[in-house]
């Protein structure tokens, strides 16, 4: 089996905006941690003794003005300071984030609202193996196979293309999303026997892909659902 994928991370700041912080107890701070798909904003909550606390968080959009019933990261209750996951982000794209707090009462307030913008992802580009055999685009979530060279091994890409379980164009690798410094994504395997060579294809989860070397490399290590074992790799941008 063989197995091979790439991704780097990031960061920049986010941007305070002109408007005015409110007087209730919200203090927002700066938008770091800013990667493709993920943000962390920190956050400072300080009220009088006679509120309470019943939830506090962020919410944020891609609009302006967002609410609790927009995307939210709920933080627990009570004052206090506290940072805010933003995940599920889409790269290149503006962000408007806010903190809010509901009282025991029922009452919403909202904090500061300051922008952001994601970075582009890290897989976009064009990757190959080391040999240069395997060549694959990158998209904002993952890789599809651009060139898939002749090989004399029986249990190969070249095989799996030759007897069509892969064309140009399939995806490699998909589902990326951002897991810390690192991604989490879904890998292509081929299987079979080294007698009838290539069987199938399959899809396999925990996989594990790290940019090195200032987003040059991609450092790949997959599970595969065909022998339960871990294999690892390394793409290089062009």
């Amino acid at each position: 089996m063989m197995l091979l994928a790439a991704l780097v991370l990031f960061t920049a700041c986010g941007t305070k905006d002109d408007e005015v912080e409110p007087d209730n107890g919200l203090e927002t701070g700066d938008v770091f941690d800013i990667g493709s798909s993920s943000a962390k904003i920190n956050i400072n909550l300080s009220v009088a003794g006679d509120i309470t606390i019943d939830e506090k968080g962020i919410c944020w959009n891609t609009t302006g003005k967002p609410t609790v019933e927009d995307e939210t990261h709920r933080s627990g209750s009570g004052p206090g300071s506290y940072t805010g996951n933003l995940t599920g982000l889409t790269p290149k794209t503006n962000y408007r984030v806010r903190p809010y707090y509901i009282t025991d009462e029922g009452k919403t307030e909202y904090g500061k609202e300051v922008s952001f913008t994601t970075e582009d992802s890290p897989f976009v580009g064009e990757w190959s193996n080391q040999s240069g055999s395997l060549v694959y685009t990158g998209t904002q979530n993952g890789l599809i196979f651009k060139y898939i060279g002749e090989s004399s091994v029986t249990l190969s890409w070249w095989q799996t293309y030759q007897r069509g379980y892969v064309k140009l164009g399939d995806a490699y690798i998909k589902n990326a999303r951002q897991s810390g410094t690192s991604y989490k994504a879904d890998a292509l395997w081929y299987w079979g026997t080294s007698s009838e060579g290539v069987k199938g294809v399959e899809w396999g989860s925990n996989t594990t892909i790290t940019f090195r070397n200032n987003g040059k490399e991609m450092s790949i290590e997959a599970y595969s659902p065909i022998t339960g074992s871990y294999s690892s790799g390394t793409l290089y941008k062009k």
